[in-house]
């Protein structure tokens, strides 16, 4: 929903003054929304970094042990390491998106924090006939980065999805072979 600057300028001194403290109210809920989400990033991207090269030493070794353990040929070895290395490729897919999207979520909500900044200075009641204008532009503009700051990742969690997908695909590989026995006395 816009809001026009005529329905602004025509406020009242006490419509005015209750504008002014909503906006007060919702600058100061803005600033702590973008001081959480800047410091959310920088967690994120260490554990990011971290998970990332977890991930693809575990996968690796995985295949390379549980191969061993369970005597499986070299075909099914490397059908498994493909199936881990396909989820580890998707699985830093997936931390890099949601990485890209919490950089985003920190700028917009900084940006919505500034521009509300900028609406509480121009809310002032003595000014808000004459400013009315940039009033309304300053309250679009925070509306419209409140909507960009909790928009979901959706490349994120698919990518998440699929990567664990492709790892269950390469466990199913490697341990196939010696369940499949068992599968078929239980008539499975």
């Amino acid at each position: 929903m816009a809001i026009e600057s005529l329905e602004i300028c025509t406020l009242d001194v006490s419509a005015a003054e209750s504008l002014r403290v909503s906006l007060e109210a919702d600058r100061a809920q803005a600033w702590e929304i973008a001081h959480y989400e800047r410091e959310h990033e920088g967690k994120l991207t260490s554990q990011i970094r971290f998970g990332l090269t977890a991930a693809n030493a575990a996968s690796m070794v995985t295949v390379l042990n549980v191969g061993q353990a369970l005597h499986t040929s070299s075909a099914t070895t490397a059908q498994a390491a493909a199936f881990f290395l396909l989820g580890t490729v998707l699985a830093g897919v997936s931390l890099l998106a949601q990485q890209n999207s919490q950089i985003r979520k920190a700028g917009n909500a900084r940006a919505r924090a500034i521009t509300l900044d900028r609406a509480v200075s121009l809310a002032r009641p003595h000014a808000i006939r004459s400013r009315g204008n940039e009033l309304a532009e300053a309250m679009n503009e925070a509306a419209e980065a409140g909507n960009e700051t909790f928009k979901v990742s959706y490349t994120s969690i698919a990518m998440q999805n699929l990567g664990m997908a492709a790892w269950l695909g390469g466990a199913l590989v490697v341990a196939w072979p010696t369940f499949a026995p068992l599968a078929h006395y239980f008539g499975v």
